[in-house]
């Protein structure tokens, strides 16, 4: 008797857990953006990028998912990436590091992808690691991505970088 009452216990626990779960949806916005950076002449620069706001996108991706923007709960940057378009001989060793900070009228700037030193010579692609924090307060309003670019040495030349970004956005269905 103790067993078929605890199976009956498992099986209404695992019932209702999947309906929680079933209750919650996850889908990826993409995006690419390209920047051409003139010569660099100075060991530190600062480059901003990306002043933009997302919102229709973000309400019609919601809409497509049985969802709305007020029904998310969480927004993380799931993967960033950096590719050198041209010039085609160039590659990342003019650069030592790379960071990706998110602002927002009133909040505190915070950086969102990185890369640490980069020591392969020749690189003309790289992956950044991400941080797992919650950015959907940043997403929801007019935000600005802040490319911060460390370099090694001068570069003669004006290069082009496009970035791919994904976002992974939980959200409750509707």
């Amino acid at each position: 008797m103790k067993r078929a009452l605890f199976i009956f216990i498992a099986t209404v626990m695992i019932y209702s857990s999947c309906k929680k779960i079933d209750m919650l949806t996850n889908f990826y916005m993409d995006y690419t953006s390209s920047i051409i950076i003139d010569p660099i002449q100075d060991p530190i620069s600062n480059i901003e990028i990306w002043t933009y706001s997302i919102n229709d996108s973000l309400s019609e991706l919601c809409q497509a998912n049985s969802t709305n923007k007020e029904s998310i709960k969480h927004i993380l940057l799931n993967r960033f990436s950096a590719d050198i378009k041209s010039p085609d001989t160039m590659s990342f060793n003019f650069a030592h590091s790379i960071n990706i900070y998110i602002n927002s009228k009133g909040m505190e700037q915070k950086k969102i992808a990185w890369t640490d030193e980069i020591q392969i010579v020749g690189l003309q692609t790289l992956n950044f690691n991400v941080s797992d924090d919650d950015i959907k307060d940043y997403i929801n309003n007019d935000f600005v991505l802040v490319c911060q670019l460390s370099v090694n040495e001068k570069t003669s030349n004006q290069v082009e970088l496009c970035f791919d970004y994904t976002y992974l956005v939980t959200s409750n269905l509707n």
